[in-house]
């Protein structure tokens, strides 16, 4: 979650997915996203100011992560 004056949505948005990219990277696999999204009261006037992101971290040469690299 990111208030409105720190970016909203789209900065928590790159937060959550920089934060995945790093856990996965620390262990030496490759973030492979399975569900993602803004969250929170979309009717607010700022919008949605959360992001969920759900993921595997696999390992490079897995048929998952090569899929995910080709879209």
């Amino acid at each position: 979650m990111r208030a409105p004056v720190l970016g909203g949505g789209p900065a928590a948005q790159d937060a959550a997915l920089r934060e995945a990219n790093a856990f996965c990277a620390q262990q030496g696999l490759v973030f492979v996203p399975v569900q993602m999204g803004p969250s929170g009261n979309p009717y607010s006037s700022y919008g949605p100011l959360n992001f969920t992101a759900t993921f595997r971290c696999l390992t490079a040469n897995d048929p998952a992560a090569i899929r995910t690299r080709q879209n």
